[in-house]
Order: structure tokens, then sequence, then C-alpha cells
């Protein structure tokens, strides 16, 4: 407590001091309980109560001075309020003085008052607010939405706002194509499976999409999955990426996959046998219709014949070593783990992943949740400038969310740095890096329209099949997120688990007993349960297209002016 002017007589006192008339047998009010910093939350005006008393019976008065003393009012009783709603973003801290009268003396207490981060909330704007041509982009979205892609919802985010939004379920035209696929008179037609899904199914199943529809990540899932390897590494439940799987799955001990590390694993090179060799509806995926994909993965042996530099892609099995890492070290299936270090945290709440029948997570792909949601990581990821002024600065982005840091930013580099070319990519395909279980390339190529028109820009991406894919592009502050559409088959239970084997021939022998999900590619082809036909194009000249995500891509930067 700080007397400003107090009673006391004669000598002693400073030349600056003065005693007021009728102070020499009066003290000063006393201010109790109050804090040294009280926190409110954002756009709440009521701060706290002040409380003081007067040793000698006078009425007592409130004021407030200081710096932020004008954002301030307190009344006769000591209710100190916010004259406007705080916004965080706006200014979140405030440096003030309370101050209790009796008229003769006054005593002053500091307080600081500081806001809340308040819950995640999107933010929205209009595309010419954060600098886009209208017209330019409305062309760009048009070609993701065209009917042959069947294109579930697309997001695009500028400086951390949604610019642009939509949602749509599946085209006349996709379902005369998939009609005439499954037209048992085709002789190259599904095995049956187009048997009972006449155009009121299809838009059953696939019809009126919108903000709250589920879509599938596919093989997006295995950004996530790094970055559950990467909180595990930031809390000390796995000490390395150079550690040997041997060390905790022990039954490579001493065997020739012994010395392969998790950072093997997480960039694709870890020298395995690809997948096991079985025909199925899925080819070389033939993994999906194993009870237990866990203990198939790690039986396999080594590849005889690798490529020179290491890398080849394992759509399924190699991440399922991964997940079995995160299991075992932090005694926590992956759905709990990521629940409790990741997706609560992000307000991720109405999400699923499915499962084999052994239990194991399918971390490979397989993650369920709104487009949104999935866009979400898109911001955790971003190194994006913009976000800081949307949110506020650290709040979100480079690993933090609402101001905590979920995973290490020095773990999001590691993961975005190229440990490997891939083959994927238009043209000559070599621009395309991978790093743990994270895409970074280096420009676009329209491959439809401009192939030699080549785009010079650093892309991060999260891809999954069917381009249920997250791109962020931190040079632009910009982030797009895709789900193409999206039916779970749930026949037996309750539960996402796959069950039943739907890749004989027919296939449609367990299909109606069977668990799977149905996704529509964004290509004018279908996968087909005949070996020997494991495609069939279904656009009327019987050739097929591929939606280009590249020049997507640049459509949308070309229409920043």
């Amino acid at each position: 407590m700080i007397l400003i002017s107090c009673g006391g007589g004669g000598g002693g006192g400073s030349a600056n001091q003065t005693t007021p008339t009728g102070t020499e047998h009066n003290s000063a009010p006393v201010i109790s309980g109050l804090p040294s910093t009280i926190a409110v939350g954002e756009n709440q005006t009521a701060v706290l109560t002040v409380t003081a008393t007067d040793l000698n019976g006078h009425s007592i008065g409130y004021a407030v001075s200081g710096t932020d003393a004008a954002s301030f009012e307190i009344s006769t009783t000591g209710v100190l309020t916010f004259k406007t709603a705080p916004l965080y973003l706006t200014k979140n801290s405030f440096s003030i003085n309370i101050e209790a009268t009796d008229s003769l003396l006054t005593a002053s207490e500091p307080l600081t008052v500081t806001i809340n981060i308040p819950p995640f909330a999107w933010k929205t704007a209009t595309p010419a607010s954060q600098g886009f041509d209208a017209t330019k982009l409305q062309t760009a979205v048009d070609y993701v939405f065209e009917d042959t892609w069947s294109t579930q919802g697309l997001i695009i985010i500028k400086n951390g706002k949604i610019i642009y939004e939509n949602y749509e379920g599946i085209s006349d035209l996709a379902i005369a194509g998939h009609q005439r696929v499954f037209n048992p008179a085709n002789s190259s037609a599904g095995d049956g499976w187009g048997t009972g899904w006449d155009t009121a199914k299809y838009q059953t199943v696939f019809g009126t999409r919108d903000q709250n529809s589920i879509g599938i990540s596919h093989s997006g899932a295995k950004t996530i999955l790094g970055t559950l390897i990467g909180i595990a590494i930031d809390k000390g439940s796995i000490n390395s990426v150079n550690d040997k799987i041997s060390t905790y799955i022990t039954s490579w001990a001493g065997t020739a996959k012994s010395e392969i590390t998790i950072e093997d694993v997480l960039t694709m090179r870890s020298g395995l046998y690809h997948q096991p060799d079985e025909a199925g509806l899925l080819g070389e995926m033939s993994l999906l219709y194993k009870p237990d994909e866990l203990a198939v993965s790690l039986a396999r042996g080594l590849n005889e014949s690798p490529p020179a530099n290491k890398w080849l892609y394992s759509g399924m099995a190699d991440s399922l070593i991964l997940g079995e890492i995160l299991e075992l070290t932090t005694g926590k299936t992956v759905i709990e783990y990521a629940k409790d270090n990741l997706l609560d945290e992000m307000g991720i709440t109405n999400f699923d992943w499915w499962r084999d029948e052994a239990g194991n997570v399918l971390v490979w792909g397989n993650f369920e949740s709104t487009l949104r949601d999935y866009a979400k990581f898109g911001l955790l990821w971003s190194k994006d400038t913009g976000l800081e002024a949307t949110y506020g600065t650290d709040i979100v982005g480079n690993g933090k969310w609402n101001g905590e840091q979920i995973v290490s930013a020095s773990w999001l580099e590691a993961s975005a740095i190229s440990r490997a070319t891939t083959t994927f990519g238009n043209g000559d395909a070599d621009y395309i890096g991978y790093g743990y279980h994270m895409y970074n390339q280096s420009k676009l190529v329209d491959d439809t329209t401009d192939p030699d028109t080549e785009l010079s820009v650093t892309v991060y991406a999260a891809k999954g099949g069917n381009d249920n894919s997250i791109w962020w592009i931190p040079e632009h502050n910009l982030i797009v997120a895709r789900h193409g559409l999206y039916a779970p088959i749930v026949n037996t239970g309750t539960e996402k688990i796959i069950t039943g084997d739907i890749s004989g021939v027919p296939g449609t022998t367990n299909k109606d007993t069977s668990n799977y999900w149905l996704s529509l590619a964004n290509y004018t082809l279908v996968l087909m349960s005949r070996v020997g036909s494991q495609y069939g194009p279904w656009n009327a000249n019987w050739s097929y297209v591929v939606m280009d995500d590249e020049k997507m891509l640049q459509g949308i930067i070309g229409a920043i002016d």
C-alpha cells in the first residue's frame, strides 16, 4: 500500500511533504484483498470489486489512475469495469492504479488486467479484402468443382481468414458415369458392385454436403501421425528420430532390420519390402484386408532391390510401425494420445480414425473429420506471418494453438526439410521432396493446361489420395484444404473397423456384411473388383482425366493481386 499523503506531526519529514489540515489524527483507507494481476475473458466488461475500509469511519470514494485508466470506470461501491468490452487482438494487458480516498487521504494499489486468449474461432473475410481478384478466384474454384472431380468441399484461407468455402454433393454427370461402369451389360463391370445403386441411392449416399459433412484424409493422416511422433519426442516419451526401431520392437533385434531407425520410416526410406504382393480390389494395397495389418507389416523382410535414394512410398505398412511405437512409448492408443495431446487442444471433437479387427489404428490414412477441422492442421503447421494480425502474436501457427505450444517449432522445421526426392508430381517429377511424413515442393507445374509454365514457390503439403489434402504456402500466407466425396459403409457393428474381404472375384460376396469406405476419386476412373481390370473409366469416350492440384494452386495464387 502506498500512502499518497499521511498524517503525523512535526519534524523529520521531507521538505516536499504536506499535511492536509484536519488529518493529524486520521489514517488513509486500507485496500484489502486486491490481487496484483487479474485475467478476464475477451468481451467481458466486469473486472472485480474493490474492498476498502476506513478506520476512522469516513465514507470512501474510488478512482482509477495510471497508464490505461481511460479504459476503465469504477462505481461508488468499488465495482471496476471496462468502459468498452476488451478484445484480445486489440489490447491484452492494461496497467492501472486503484485509488480509495476518504476525501482527505488516498490509498493506491497497482493492478494489471490481462485478457485471456479467446477460444479459437474461425475468422472470415471477403476475397477482395485479402487481395484477391474475384473473377480469377472464381475461375480457379470452378475448376475444382467441375462435375468430374467429385469435390465435396474446398476451403481457402488467407492470413488465417477463410476467404472461400464451398460444399457440393455428387453431380448428375458423375452418377451417370458410375452407372455406366457398373452396368452389368458392360464386360468390365465391377462384378455386381452397382447392384441396387440407382440414381436415388447415389443421391442419398453422396448427396447434399455442407460445413458439417465428414470427409476422410486418406494419406493426409500420415502428416498428423508425424506430428504425434514429434509431440512424443517433445515430451520425452520417445528419445529421438535416431532411435532404432528394434529398441521398441524387440523382435527386430539381431535381425537384418535391427538398424532401421524411426527417421528411416518417417522419411519412407526404411528399406523394407513394399507390400504383401497379393492381388485384390486395391492390388498392392491388399494389406487393407488383413485382420491384423500391423502383424503383416512387422513381419516383412528387406527390399531386395531398393531405389538408389532408398525412398519408396509405403502407402500403409511403414506408418503402422510408427503407430505401434507411439503406443508402446506412451501407454495409450494412438486415438487416446491424439485426443489428449493434439485434438482436444485444437477443439477437434467430431472425428474418428478407422481401425482393423485387431484394434490397430490405421494411421497410414483414414482420419475422419469436417473440412474445417482438417484445415486447422494447416494453421498449426504453417509459419504464416498473416496469422499474427488475425489471431495475435504467437497464438496460432508454427506448432502453437491458442497460445500453447502443442508441437515444437523445431520439429515442424525438421519435418518440412526434404530428405528425399519423390516420384510424384507433374512433368519431370523431380521437385517434390519428402520430409517427416510431410511433402515439400519447390514449384507448381500446370500439367493440364500449360506444362511448360512453372511457378516457383515453396508448397508444403499433407497429401491424401484423391486430393484429400492440405497445402500451405507461407510465401503467400495461404492455406488450402480439400475433401472429395466420401461415405463410410458400416454393415457390422457401429464402429469404424475394417471387416471382411471384398477383394475377391466377385468382390460382392461380402459386400453387404463388410465395413469399408467409399471415396469418389478426383478423376474419371472407378476402382473395380475384377483383378484383371482394376480400373474402369466412366466418362463417355472411355478415356480418363485427372484433377490437377498444381493447376488448382496456380490458379488460386494467380488470383492474388
